[in-house]
Order: C-alpha cells, then sequence, then structure tokens
C-alpha cells in the first residue's frame, strides 16, 4: 500500500513540477516579448494570451480572467475578438461585421464601440481560464516557489524513507531528482522576477528623467 501511495505521489509531484515550469517559462517568454522585444503580444503556435482587467464583458469575461486568443483576422458576428485601440487592447464582442471594419460592444456595456478596422484585430477568443491572472501571480512570485518546493521535498523525503540499508539508492534518486527540479524551477522563477523587476526600473527612470 505504501509503495502504492508513494509512486502515486511521485506522478503528482512530476506533474506539477511539469505544469509550473511551463508556466514559469510562458510567463518569461511572454515578458522578453512585450517587455524587451517591445511586440504588442506574445505568438505561439498562432495563439496568445491577455488578462481581463475590466469589466466590461462581464459576466461572460471577469476581472483576472485568463483568455487564449487565436490570432487572425477571418471573425464573424457573435464572437469575442480582441482588436488594438491605440496602445491599448480591448476585448469585446462582435455586433456586426462589414467590409473592412467591424462593430463590438462589451456585455456589460451600454452603447456600441466606435468601427474597428479588420487591421487592428488581433484575434478571437479560443478559451477562457477564470481567475487563471491569479494562479500566474502565484506561480511566478519566487517566495511562493521556494516555500511550495521546499514543501514538497519535506513530504517526498516522508514518504519516500525507507530502511537505509535497503533503499539507500532510490532514496537518493527521488531526492536528487527533486532537488533538480527544484533548483530548475528557483532558477527560472527568479529570472522572470528579475526581468520583470528590471523592466519596472528602466520605465521608472525613464519617466522620472522626462519629469
Amino acid at each position: 500500500m505504501k509503495k502504492i501511495v508513494n509512486k502515486t505521489f511521485q506522478i503528482f509531484i512530476d506533474f506539477l513540477v511539469l505544469v509550473i515550469t511551463v508556466l514559469i517559462l510562458f510567463s518569461l517568454y511572454k515578458i522578453i516579448s512585450i517587455k524587451i522585444l517591445h511586440k504588442p503580444y506574445s505568438n505561439i503556435f498562432g495563439y496568445t494570451t491577455f488578462e481581463i482587467a475590466t469589466g466590461s464583458m462581464e459576466p461572460t469575461l471577469n476581472v483576472k480572467d485568463i483568455i487564449i486568443v487565436k490570432i487572425t483576422k477571418d471573425v464573424k458576428e457573435n464572437d469575442i475578438v480582441t482588436y488594438k485601440e491605440n496602445d491599448d487592447l480591448i476585448t469585446h464582442r462582435v455586433i456586426s461585421v462589414g467590409k473592412n471594419t467591424i462593430v463590438t460592444k462589451g456585455d456589460a456595456n451600454n452603447s456600441e464601440d466606435v468601427n474597428v478596422k479588420k487591421e487592428n484585430i488581433v484575434g478571437k477568443l479560443a478559451y477562457t481560464i477564470h481567475k487563471g491572472g491569479m494562479l500566474r501571480d502565484i506561480f511566478i512570485t519566487p517566495k511562493i516557489i521556494i516555500s511550495l518546493v521546499v514543501t514538497l521535498i519535506l513530504v517526498n523525503i516522508c514518504l519516500s524513507y525507507k530502511d537505509p540499508k535497503k533503499e539507500t539508492k532510490t532514496f537518493k534518486s527521488h531526492f536528487i531528482k527533486l532537488i533538480i527540479f527544484a533548483l530548475i524551477l528557483i532558477l527560472i522563477a527568479s529570472i522572470c522576477y528579475l526581468v520583470y523587476k528590471a523592466y519596472t526600473f528602466k520605465t521608472l527612470a525613464k519617466e522620472m528623467f522626462n519629469n
């Protein structure tokens, strides 16, 4: 029974590490694309993501939801699209489609938006991760990552511990594997955090210089 529990927990740890690693790498790629390369949005295999910042699309989309957007100009009536308006990115529903423009409106708004040129369309909604922004904020915070990793290491040690004379190799193998994953996660999270801080500092310095 203990072997089954131990194996199940090991699979859970590996899966959790994989998910966290993917989230951190994706966040790092997005920060580099937008903050350093100055692209309006990231592009991963024809898709990008945005975080909902206002309640204009409630109850369909709420603040802190993460939306996965398929990058395309091919949209139709009732699609939820993201488009560029000056320096802003707006996500609203398509009310009507013209030859070169579309008309959009937020589900919670009383009035329609101004006509949107099709060339300003980023893409249309493919999937929504409700409150995904909160999870992302957690997983890219170094303190949270460190706490989570330490907890997993301690639990893994408790479940993996057996007679040292018989299971020394197995125990060391699991422990070393987890330590390596932990170091990788901490390193990636730290880099992501430092890049964000460096950009924030650069922006503040530029604003102070301009003022």
